[in-house]
C-alpha cells in the first residue's frame, strides 16, 4: 500500500504540466489491496482508473505506471491509451476504458462465456420493459 501512496507523490508532474491528467486513489488503497488478495492470478479483472492498487498487487510496478502516464518508449500500450488507463495482458487485467460502468457488461459476458453460474443469458427480444 505504501508503494501505491508513493506513486501519487510522483504525479506532481501533472501540476507541472508534464502530463495531461492524473487521478489519484488516495484513501482507497486498502480496499484495493484487500480485494485483490482474495483473487486468483488467473482471474480476469476489469478495472476503472482509480484502482491502480489492484494492478500493483498483481506485480505492476511504479515504473510501469509512470511509463504509461508519460507514454514513453517503455509504455506497454505504445502510447495508445490515455494516462492512468492501465492494464496488463500478462497480469490478466483488461485495459481501463474511459466511459464509466463499461466493465460491468464486459465482466458479465466473460463470466457467461467461461460458464460461470450467472443464470441464463437473456436475448434482447425476451427483455421486458415496464
Amino acid at each position: 500500500m505504501c508503494t501505491c501512496v508513493t506513486l501519487h507523490t510522483y504525479t506532481h508532474t501533472h501540476t507541472q504540466g508534464l502530463t495531461s491528467f492524473y487521478m489519484t486513489n488516495a484513501g482507497e488503497e486498502a480496499a484495493q489491496y484487500g480485494s485483490s488478495a482474495g483473487m486468483d492470478p488467473e482471474d480476469m479483472l476489469y478495472l476503472q482508473y482509480r484502482e491502480v492498487g489492484v494492478l500493483m498487487w498483481r506485480g505492476f510496478t511504479v515504473q510501469q505506471c509512470m511509463d504509461q502516464c508519460f507514454s514513453n518508449w517503455k509504455d506497454l500500450t505504445k502510447g495508445r491509451q490515455m494516462p492512468v488507463h492501465y492494464g496488463s495482458k500478462e497480469l490478466n487485467v483488461q485495459f481501463v476504458s474511459s466511459p464509466l460502468a463499461t466493465q460491468m457488461p464486459q465482466g458479465e459476458l466473460l463470466a457467461w462465456t467461461l460458464g460461470g453460474d450467472c443464470g441464463q443469458m437473456p436475448h434482447a427480444h425476451s427483455l421486458k420493459t415496464r
